[in-house]
């Protein structure tokens, strides 16, 4: 039973590995444990339980072009200085909804504006300015595009806080039906 996706490589990735050598010959052991779970899914054996994945945000991600890929699932903590943007793109194919969220990162203050976008970097899809918990972001029941990426930019209102956030990267559900009157 696979039960995790970091830390010790999950038993799809050694078979995958083993059967099919040439799906996870050079990805790196994120790419690679994704490739698996993804494989595992698609033939019916999906994990039993998948932890998440603690990313470090990777510069230069300043731009739509730039954008670090990350997963359903997937932490990021990051560091949002004064005018600077934080570009991810997500990876939710399989998914029909998704939540991303900033949260506090070791006690952070940091005021967040979360955008989604379409993988085109310019059809808005949704945006949020503390929505989550206290200043920082929440987007829930995003429906995912037919090519099953999202992309994510963090920015700052003002000054407020510190530099420090966690993007949060996770599956949702369709959002309750609007009661007619």
């Amino acid at each position: 039973m696979l039960v995790r996706r970091g830390g010790v490589l999950p038993l799809a990735l050694v078979c995958l590995s083993l059967l099919a050598p040439d799906l996870t010959h050079g990805a790196s052991d994120i790419e690679a444990r994704r490739l698996a779970a993804k494989h595992a899914d698609r033939d019916g054996y999906a994990p039993a339980v998948l932890a998440r994945v603690q990313l470090t945000e990777q510069e230069p991600n300043d731009g739509a072009g730039d954008a670090q890929a990350v997963a359903v699932g997937d932490l990021v903590d990051a560091s949002i200085p004064a005018g600077d943007v934080d570009w991810y793109l997500v990876d939710a194919t399989g998914e029909s909804f998704v939540a991303v969220s900033t949260a506090s990162l070791g006690g952070s203050t940091t005021d967040t504006v979360l955008d989604l976008f379409e993988s085109d970097g310019t059809t808005l899809l949704a945006t949020d300015d503390d929505g989550g918990v206290a200043l920082f972001s929440a987007l829930e029941s995003i429906a995912v595009p037919a090519d099953g990426f999202v992309l994510a930019r963090v920015t700052r209102f003002g000054a407020q806080g510190d530099d420090a956030y966690q993007l949060v990267v996770e599956s949702s559900i369709a959002p309750p039906p609007v009661p007619s009157n």
